[in-house]
């Protein structure tokens, strides 16, 4: 089965602040509101690097032709 490329995505993001014996760091959590499918982050920095993974190429064709333009 292959999946095609989705074109829209809808997600609940749930942010908090997790205080310890250094800086207080942020950690994320996004649930699919299809599905109910729930991801947890350690911090921001890997809810990003989720978020360019699952949008990979969906915006590569609008970018080509954006840079192409004088």
């Amino acid at each position: 089965m292959t999946k095609e490329p989705r074109e829209y995505f809808s997600y609940l993001l749930r942010l908090w602040k997790v205080s310890g014996a250094g800086p207080p760091v942020w950690r994320a959590s996004l649930e699919e509101v299809h599905t109910g499918e729930r991801q947890g982050f350690a911090d921001l920095q890997s809810l990003l690097v989720f978020l360019e993974e699952q949008t990979n190429g969906i915006d590569q064709h609008s970018v080509s032709e954006t840079s192409e333009q004088p």
